[in-house]
């Protein structure tokens, strides 16, 4: 089969050479217009392949490409001294209004000084676009008519519920378009992208200790690899790296949780998300006596992470 540009092995060479997906914009930036060329040119078993190679998830594949077809818009909105320098903050202003990002820079909250984290980015994004209210609570809620109500009724029963929730400090939005699914696959997305950024932080010291046979033992060209591969590769070479496995839970039982919380937020399926929240309450209930704090981490990224 005929390779169209850029080859599989040009695009793994360069993902091996940063160690990921690029240490500033710029780099970001060169990295996703391959990745979005290789999305168009590339048939999916060749995508599939490099995808497994890499160890990169689909959806941070999709993200990638988003960035590299928003990255003229936002080099015009964003000076690049300015722009953060991973992917998933990035992302982060992908997702932005025009208005949103002007706003942003406005205030000084994006600055050769200040690069907030894509944590930081989504919940400042979560407070502007409601009113700058904070991030509240949100309450679903139905309203099931016994009658046929004039359209002018309907208004009149919609003005009514806002007024009463006024009082109690809650804004009433009315609407077919709000799923709750969707809104709950956001959040989860965006909670993944969050920790995936803990985790390269976290890890980084390990990383740069560990040998290049203990990374060749488990096929990782790079910290990415092992942050977005799998759990059983992700705990064979922590072990490996502190040789012996009877200290994980002391050395990396944060990191595991994270790690879990991670795979949890990628997982489509309901059952296996459930399987994930099991296997953390399994750690709380094997490790809370013998590793100190290692339980109320646990609790925290159980309440934070792995709560839609």
């Amino acid at each position: 089969m005929t390779q169209a540009f850029p080859s599989i092995a040009d695009l793994n060479s360069r993902l091996i050479d940063l160690g990921g997906y690029g240490k500033s914009a710029q780099q970001v930036f060169e990295t996703s217009a391959l990745i979005a060329a290789a999305q168009v040119h590339w048939d999916r078993v060749e995508i599939q392949r490099l995808q497994d190679d890499r160890n990169i998830h689909p959806k941070v594949w999709d993200k990638l490409v988003l960035i590299h077809k928003d990255q003229q818009r936002l080099q015009e909105l964003i000076p690049s001294k300015y722009l953060p320098s991973n992917y998933t903050a990035l992302y982060a202003l992908v997702v932005m209004s025009v208005d949103e990002i002007k706003a942003l820079v406005a205030d000084g909250l994006l600055s050769s000084q200040n690069r907030p984290s894509s944590k930081a980015l989504l919940d400042w994004t979560k407070t502007f676009r409601k009113g700058d209210q904070g991030i509240s609570k949100e309450l679903p809620l139905t309203l099931l008519l016994q009658e046929v109500l004039t359209e002018q009724q309907e208004q009149d029963l919609l003005n009514a519920i806002a007024e009463l929730a006024e009082r109690f400090g809650v804004e009433v939005r009315s609407g077919k378009g709000i799923k709750q699914a969707e809104v709950k696959e956001q959040e989860r997305s965006n909670r993944a992208s969050q920790l995936e950024e803990d985790l390269m932080k976290a890890l980084q010291p390990l990383w740069e200790r560990s040998l290049l046979p203990e990374r060749e033992k488990f096929s990782l060209a790079s910290l990415s690899d092992l942050v977005n591969g799998s759990r059983a590769t992700f705990t064979g070479f922590i072990i490996a790296v502190i040789r012996d496995k009877n200290i994980f839970w002391k050395e990396a039982g944060k990191e595991f949780c994270l790690k879990v919380a991670l795979d949890y937020n990628r997982e489509e399926s309901r059952v296996q998300r459930g399987n994930y929240k099991t296997r953390i309450k399994q750690v709380i209930e094997l490790h809370v006596t013998d590793v100190t704090g290692l339980g109320e981490f646990a609790n925290m990224v159980l309440s934070t992470f792995m709560s839609a």
